[in-house]
């Protein structure tokens, strides 16, 4: 069931800005919603008024100042990388032990952002129904010891209790990083589902296999 927290933070997530500033436009938003609401509307008829996240962000971001911009993205590798995950299901890759070096994704050699951004998207997609034998195909041995049917269940139980269908998929931010002399490509999407919406970040090996699975 789609409750106002959950609109709100599925906006956010979507958000171009400081962290200061997000945070502010969720306040206003639920402020926005609880008026809404208390004077006799439904909720589900103010969310819709309202429109979808995506299209609510959108209209945040064309409207940011190219300050705010600025910041958002000389901060945005580091934030990505810092960011806690609700759940994590880690590999043989501990990307957080240290401050990594990143660069543009395909600037190694070794990666092609439409392969990455593809590959991705057909990852999170079979994470979502369950099926281990494409999240397999991706996967190192080490990852499959770990993607297993309860582990999945699991992961999934703890981020949301219902999905339903894929409605679409936000833009990936996609990067390269280095770590102890192994390089990664590493991609975070943004799937939003009828009932909710899921943050998805992979880290990828140079032989193209998950290394790292983190959603929040």
């Amino acid at each position: 069931m789609m409750t106002a927290k959950k609109y709100v933070n599925a906006v956010g997530r979507r958000l171009k800005c400081t962290k200061e500033k997000r945070e502010e436009i969720k306040q206003q938003l639920l402020k926005d919603i609880s008026t809404a609401t208390n004077g006799g509307a439904a909720l589900e008829s103010v969310i819709q008024r309202m429109g979808s996240a995506d299209a609510v962000a959108d209209k945040f971001n064309r409207k940011f100042s190219e300050s705010e911009i600025k910041k958002y993205k000389k901060n945005r590798r580091i934030r990505i990388l810092c960011e806690s995950a609700a759940v994590i299901i880690l590999l043989s890759v501990l990307m957080y032990q240290m401050t990594p070096k990143t660069a543009e994704i395909g600037s190694s050699g070794l990666f092609e952002e439409q392969a990455v951004e593809e590959a991705s998207k057909e990852i999170i997609e079979a994470f979502r129904t369950g099926d281990l034998e494409i999240l397999h195909k991706w996967s190192s041995e080490d990852m499959q010891e770990v993607m297993t049917s309860e582990k999945l269940k699991e992961a999934k139980n703890q981020m949301s209790d219902e999905y339903g269908e894929w409605i679409s998929f936000g833009e990936p931010d996609m990067f390269e990083m280095k770590k102890k002399g192994e390089t990664y490509a590493m991609a975070q999407i943004a799937a939003s589902y009828e009932k909710n919406s899921i943050t998805y970040m992979i880290a990828f090996d140079q032989d193209m296999k998950i290394a790292g699975f983190y959603m929040k």
